[in-house]
């Protein structure tokens, strides 16, 4: 140019500069794509879709401006379009985005494919730190599972509402909370396997120490027994939440609670010790029989309150009953409790009656615990329905559900053979004192003449070493069992009794053959004497003893036909 000349065409060069400037030209360009791609998002937006209520995705597009410099520096050149299905990233977008302050592209408004990719990042970025938080959870919870097997039910229990409820949270988000609720489960059959093995020692330090004695039924346990009965087990599970750790006189929750109703059992007199009554039915048991009751209303406790756990409660209440009815089989049935701790002497026809009734209790209460854990159960069942993956849980509690409840209707014959088992116990025991008695019978002059004293009735000290044996020995029996034995049940032991009486004696007394007329008389006055005293008892039917009215009938007809005055 000429110096010193003025060119009026400066301005346009300068602005044709301007034009061939790379850099504005580049932010033409971004301006243009910024555009199409506004354009491009516009078509998979639906203008009339309902986007109220997403707090979260609020809170992500609060993030979003935030830390929006950053990212769009770091923005890859081409970003991936993805089509809008997920209705929360739609409701992102339908917001135009609103000018940043500090931006530094000329506070512009933020394109909508970046708040795009930035939720979708934000939801990636939360699903991971979900995951993460969700397995050091369950890492903690397991670690300590040994101090929660040890903690009592209600901090089990606040344990696993914590676990639910944050698993829960997690869950709404789209995360995975199943490693923490496996652990908390793991962390619950954790205090059930300790609970259990607590209940099984105890159980058999009160089984071995037993003196099978009747004990006083306190009416905190009889509530207790109520409760089973009805299938209110739910009431104990609050009683836990409340802080108690179970029924009233749970043997776990008091220290002091075995010796309270032992002191209290010597103390009462005999006649005025209570009986536990189910459906109406009263049963005399010893305090062992007690234990297991505080022990069975301790794990229905925690079935209502842990139901995600309630088929393992099934499985333990199960073996609890069973090892109850398998060690009062050796301990009474078969006499183990001769040498046990207990060291009783002989086992008496009062024990024998007392272990009976455990079992009738035990047997009365079945259907009100089989039809409790079946609902517990279900609960079970249905928990799992809302849990898919505890399919592949490594205890397989789940797959076995069902086989609790078979196997307490199991128990529950075992319990009725055993007890029928008692039953016929009495029977034989007077068939071995018959036994034994009749060796004297071999002994016995019976020619000998009778002497009255002064003419008088024969006495029963009079009569036959014999038949003052069996008189003394069913009398005996009865005077026991009538006490602790139903009507029904008496009447039941005391006919197979009558029936065994009836049909040995004709066996003892085939070879009995007096040579004199009054060694006759004085046979069929011994005979009739059993008969006479033994249907003295009351609430016992003696039609069966006709038979041996029948033989005495026949064999000794000769000399006595019509019943002497002997005896009577």
């Amino acid at each position: 140019r000429p110096s010193g000349g003025h060119n009026f065409d400066d301005d346009d060069d300068d602005d044709q500069g301007d034009d061939d400037d790379p850099r504005h030209s580049q932010q033409q360009q971004q301006q243009q794509q910024h555009h199409s791609e506004e354009h491009h998002l516009s078509q998979f937006v639906d203008e009339e879709d309902d986007h109220e209520g997403h707090d979260l995705e609020s809170r992500v597009l609060k993030a979003a401006r935030r830390r929006a410099p950053a990212i769009i520096r770091n923005r890859p050149a081409k970003m991936k379009r993805r089509p809008l299905e997920d209705p929360r990233l739609k409701a992102v977008v339908q917001h135009p985005a609103t000018p940043i302050k500090g931006n530094p592209l000329a506070g512009g408004p933020l394109s909508p494919i970046v708040l795009l990719d930035l939720a979708s990042k934000s939801g990636d970025v939360t699903l991971s730190l979900c995951d993460s938080v969700v397995k050091k959870a369950a890492r903690l919870v397991s670690l300590r599972e040994e101090p929660t097997s040890k903690a009592k039910l209600r901090d089990v229990l606040r344990l696993w509402e914590a676990s639910r409820d944050f698993g829960r949270t997690v869950q709404k988000v789209g995360g995975d909370a199943e490693p923490l609720k496996r652990a908390a489960v793991r962390a619950a059959r954790a205090y059930l396997d300790r609970q259990h093995a607590r209940h099984k020692n105890d159980l058999v330090a009160a089984l071995d120490s037993e003196k099978w004695v009747q004990c006083d039924v306190a009416p905190e346990r009889q509530n207790a027994l109520d409760r089973l009965a009805t299938g209110r087990s739910s009431s104990a599970a609050t009683s836990a939440q409340n802080g108690g750790g179970g029924p009233p006189g749970a043997p776990q929750e008091k220290n002091n609670d075995d010796e309270a109703p032992r002191e209290q059992t010597t103390t009462k007199k005999n006649r005025d010790l209570r009986s536990a009554v189910i459906d109406g039915k009263a049963h005399k048991v010893v305090w062992s029989a007690v234990v297991l009751v505080d022990m069975i209303a301790d794990k229905l406790s925690a079935a209502a309150t842990l139901p995600i756990v309630a088929g393992d409660v099934a499985n333990f209440v199960v073996d609890l009953l069973r090892f109850f009815e398998s060690r009062t089989r050796y301990l009474v049935l078969s006499a183990g409790a001769l040498n046990s701790s207990a060291r009783l002497r002989t086992i008496t026809a009062r024990h024998l009656g007392l272990a009976s009734q455990c079992l009738s209790l035990v047997v009365t209460l079945a259907p009100h615990l089989r039809a409790t854990l079946a609902a517990h159960v279900k609960g079970d069942k249905d928990d799992e329905a809302h849990s898919p993956r505890r399919a592949d849980d490594d205890s397989g509690s789940a797959s076995n559900n069902a086989s609790p409840l078979a196997d307490l209707d199991d128990v529950k014959r075992d319990y009725l053979d055993h007890h029928n088992r008692i039953l016929s116990k009495f029977v034989s025991i007077i068939g071995e004192s018959l036994e034994a008695s009749s060796r004297s019978l071999s002994t016995t002059n019976w020619d000998e003449p009778i002497k009255p004293n002064s003419g008088e009735k024969p006495q029963r000290k009079d009569r036959s070493a014999f038949a003052q044996d069996v008189v003394r020995n069913v009398e005996a029996m009865h005077s026991v069992l009538a006490k602790l034995l139903p009507p029904e049940q008496l009447q039941e032991v005391f006919t197979n009794i009558f029936d065994t009486i009836a049909s040995k004696i004709p066996l003892f007394f085939d070879a009995v053959n007096p040579e004199l007329p009054h060694g006759r008389k004085k046979v069929a006055d011994d005979l009739r004497f059993i008969v006479v005293q033994i249907t003295k008892l009351q609430t016992v039917p003696s039609s069966n003893l006709r038979r041996l009215d029948s033989f005495i009938t026949d064999k000794y007809a000769q000399q006595q036909r019509a019943p002497t005055n002997g005896g009577h």
